[in-house]
């Protein structure tokens, strides 16, 4: 299973939550954060991925990135019925705030950096694999809810109380603690949680923006709510789609 959502859009929750609950019921594990090249060297030892059970791996990359130009990609995977593809998706504004303060870029160049370019041609990659779409209010509002959607796309047997212990064991509030107990510059190797991971949850961090960079930041997510839906007010097309 391969938890693709794109840069601060949930995807290390969304990873955690599927992994978590999987652990909880002795179905697979997780298993990092792979590159987008890993595909092709995991491709010829299969046997051993199947043997773990459901490996849950984390990545951004299917077509750009370390993805490009390679032999094998994550989509291959998926085309071949070996991998089932889940995206985290959230706000496009909270979106780039979150870039803008994790890689140190300002608005006024964040549309125009590789990392941003990237994070849009995957977005739409993953959409057209067919990838299982959760929102990121939807992951922290009702963690049980998105997995049992995973459970249910997987055929899995449910357990209440495993969701309700895999919920708590990785709930915002666990994150934000782990990683205050992280140094600078280090990162939680199972829970891939980065010591600067986490600081607006509930989103809106734009709102304190000055008017000049409000201003930047609309021009920049209008083409992306017009292409695919995610208007400010209502629930985005996309969220539709998944269910």
């Amino acid at each position: 299973m391969l938890a693709a959502g794109g840069y601060r859009s949930g995807s290390t929750l969304q990873y955690n939550l599927v992994g978590e609950y999987l652990e909880q019921v002795g179905s697979g594990c997780r298993a990092g954060y792979l590159e987008g090249d890993a595909a092709a060297t995991l491709l010829p030892i299969w046997s051993l991925v199947d043997h773990v059970g459901l490996a849950v791996v984390k990545t951004h990359y299917a077509v750009t990135g370390t993805a490009a130009g390679a032999a094998t990609s994550w989509l291959d995977l998926v085309a071949d019925g070996c991998a089932v593809p889940i995206m985290s998706v959230r706000d496009w504004r909270d979106v780039a705030v979150s870039m803008c303060r994790k890689f140190g870029l300002d608005i006024a160049v964040l549309g125009a950096s590789v990392l941003w370019q990237d994070n849009i041609r995957e977005f739409e990659a993953w959409l057209a694999a067919g990838a299982l779409v959760q929102r990121y209010d939807d992951l922290t509002a009702d963690p049980v809810g998105a997995m049992a959607a995973v459970a249910s796309l997987l055929g899995l047997t449910w357990d209440d109380d495993a969701a309700e212990r895999a919920a708590r064991a990785v709930a915002v509030p666990r994150a934000l603690a782990v990683q205050e107990a992280l140094a600078t510059g280090t990162y939680h190797p199972r829970l891939l949680l980065h010591h600067d991971h986490v600081a607006t949850p509930d989103g809106g961090a734009w709102r304190r923006w000055p008017r000049r960079d409000r201003r930047a930041l609309e021009r920049l997510v209008a083409p992306l709510v017009e292409r695919h839906g995610g208007s400010w007010e209502a629930p985005p097309r996309w969220a539709a789609r998944a269910s």
